[in-house]
């Protein structure tokens, strides 16, 4: 076939198709693929459509001869056309595809309730930015979605990293030249939990007291071991070794998407792991296995009262709530017992490396902050008991309030340890 007004084209060519009885049923627009010789690329056209079929190939010419001149790269139509799709892809849209193909690092699955919380954000930034295409979202847009102040700051900076990734999921794709997500990601308010003091050893009697019986080994499998409330609901009885004194941490109790409670692999890789159990814990342990656990190996340490399953950690952060309140340390979470631990180990001496290694935290930082805060509470009371012994000062009013309330909070410590005691005497009979 000859181009219009019979001139004849030095790139690509447009022939007619003909099926196996010799009867044209199309136009093949083609020319020579740039970056595989030996290939076409090829578009279809209907009969008659010779105008269509030239003007397209005008322009392939175009794309081709600035890749030829390393003017820009070539890219075959069908993936520039794919682009040009998205670019005008309603937000709304390209949020729930990118749900769908969001991966970890490795390449994995997200575990359900990880899902679970991003789908709870990405409904927020649809609320957000639905109805917009995603090439339309300018850097102002974002930031005064961020001005706003929407949600708590933990919904807000997951929400914004989120949005983060699926921008630069865009920039990848070469939909959008640029992220328009160029503001530092929110800061987080310090941690109000970050900041409760650990359980003391009288506490913690206490609230073990207040425990229910089949559930009150759990308080010294957090304050102890630094288990995850997750974790210790995953425990079997199996992952027990009582004769090598070791605790084998394989699972962790969490909801599927459906809602069901189910055993999963822990929260990262660190927390997985092998963990030395002291003497005394271990004959605890047993105790508790011998009172409360049957069916071998396969059953579950704490088992809930309905099903002889699984137990959901709601069900045991009630009861440690209301054990903590009978204590007298209402301020104290279940997860502050894992603080207990990691603060424990290093007062007693433990590297930054070792009580990241307890604490089975992938992460240095966080058992980095704990063991500083152990060390630097202990510092002070050393820098504390130094100077009263070296320094001679005049005794003022503020000194004497402050030594009285700390004598006041060694009162009530040992208060406790008493009444701890005289409930264990009266048990003895």
């Amino acid at each position: 076939m000859r181009r219009r007004r019979g001139l004849s084209r030095r790139f690509g060519s447009v022939v007619k198709r003909k099926n196996h009885n010799g009867v044209p049923t199309c136009l093949l627009a083609r020319y020579p693929n740039p970056k595989e010789p030996g290939k076409r690329v090829v578009r279809r056209f209907p009969l008659g459509a010779e105008a269509l079929a030239y003007a397209w190939l005008d322009g392939e010419e175009g794309f081709v001869r600035d890749y030829e001149r390393g003017l820009s790269d070539w890219v075959p139509p069908e993936e520039r056309e794919r682009v040009v799709k998205l670019a005008r892809e309603d937000f709304a849209v390209y949020a729930e595809d990118f749900l769908d193909s969001y991966r970890t690092v490795d390449g994995g699955r997200l575990r359900d309730s990880t899902m679970r919380l991003k789908r709870s954000d990405m409904a927020l930034l649809v609320k957000a930015f639905g109805g917009m295409p995603v090439s339309e979202i300018g850097r102002s847009d974002v930031g005064a979605w961020l001005d706003d102040g929407v949600s708590s700051p933990y919904t807000r900076r997951r929400c914004y990293q989120l949005l983060r990734a699926m921008m630069s999921r865009l920039v990848e794709d070469g939909v959008i030249a640029s992220s328009p997500c160029v503001f530092p990601v929110p800061r987080l308010p310090e941690s109000r939990q970050a900041m409760i003091p650990a359980a003391t050893r009288g506490e913690l009697a206490l609230i073990y007291d207040a425990m229910p019986d089949d559930t009150a080994v759990a308080v010294y499998l957090g304050a102890v071991c630094g288990l995850r409330i997750g974790e210790v609901c995953g425990l079997r009885v199996g992952d027990v070794d009582l004769a090598r004194r070791v605790l084998h941490v394989r699972h962790a109790v969490m909801r599927s998407l459906s809602g069901e409670w189910v055993l999963k692999e822990p929260k990262t890789a660190a927390s997985a792991g092998d963990m030395p159990i002291p003497e005394g814990l271990a004959a605890m342990l047993e105790a508790h296995i011998k009172a409360h656990c049957d069916g071998g190996g396969d059953a579950m340490l704490l088992s809930g009262a309905r099903t002889g399953g699984i137990l959901p950690p709601s069900t045991l952060r009630g009861q440690f709530d209301r054990a903590r309140r009978a204590a007298g340390r209402p301020d104290l979470h279940f997860h502050t017992l894992r603080a207990t631990a990691i603060t424990a180990a290093a007062q007693s001496g433990a590297s930054p490396k070792e009580a990241q290694r307890y604490g089975r935290h992938a992460d240095a930082r966080i058992s980095l902050e704990l063991y500083q805060r152990a060390t630097e509470d202990g510092g002070r009371r050393v820098a504390e008991a130094v100077f009263d012994s070296l320094v001679q000062t005049g005794r003022d009013r503020a000194r004497v309030e402050a030594e009285l309330a700390r004598a006041g909070e060694r009162l009530e410590a040992a208060r406790r340890d008493v009444e701890r005691l005289e409930k264990e005497l009266s048990s003895l009979g």
